[in-house]
């Protein structure tokens, strides 16, 4: 996993965000408007950076 990817996912964590299959985000309260958008960008590379490895 790239270390931007890692820190994205960091990120999302501490705010308490999840994401769920299919790639949404689970969000739960107050989370800075900039993580999600960056995080909505960057939803393919969140999904396949959580998926199993395959194989």
């Amino acid at each position: 996993m790239r270390r931007s990817m890692a820190e994205l996912l960091n990120e999302l964590e501490r705010h308490g965000v999840r994401l769920l299959p299919g790639g949404r985000l689970l969000v739960p309260g107050n989370v800075p408007a900039p993580l999600l958008m960056r995080a909505h960008r960057n939803r393919r590379a969140l999904s396949a950076a959580l998926a199993p490895p395959r194989g």
